[in-house]
């Protein structure tokens, strides 16, 4: 289940993107997992997680090519693709 606690973290990955720290990749291991466990969180939670992800879409996508990192990027687009399709539904 995906909790305010959760968000409040992974929010935190623009942060740790703007100072180089390890902790990044903690995040993004979280924001992963957040995929399998999406239909747990609330309206309110999936925005904040869905703003985070497009300001690291805008500022952060092609800063690293490591396979965790692609995989991340991957997967956070097709999250925002999803969600925009089913807003224009």
């Amino acid at each position: 289940m995906i909790g305010k606690v959760d968000v409040e973290d992974y929010e935190d990955i623009i942060d740790y993107f703007e100072t180089d720290s390890d902790l990044d990749e903690l995040e993004i291991v979280s924001r992963l997992s957040m995929e399998d466990d999406w239909d747990t969180a609330t309206p309110e939670l999936k925005q904040r997680i869905l703003a985070v992800d497009n300001l690291v879409l805008e500022r952060y996508a092609d800063w690293f090519e490591y396979d965790l990192f692609k995989r991340y990027i991957a997967t956070i687009k097709r999250r925002l693709q999803l969600e925009e399709d089913k807003n224009q539904r």
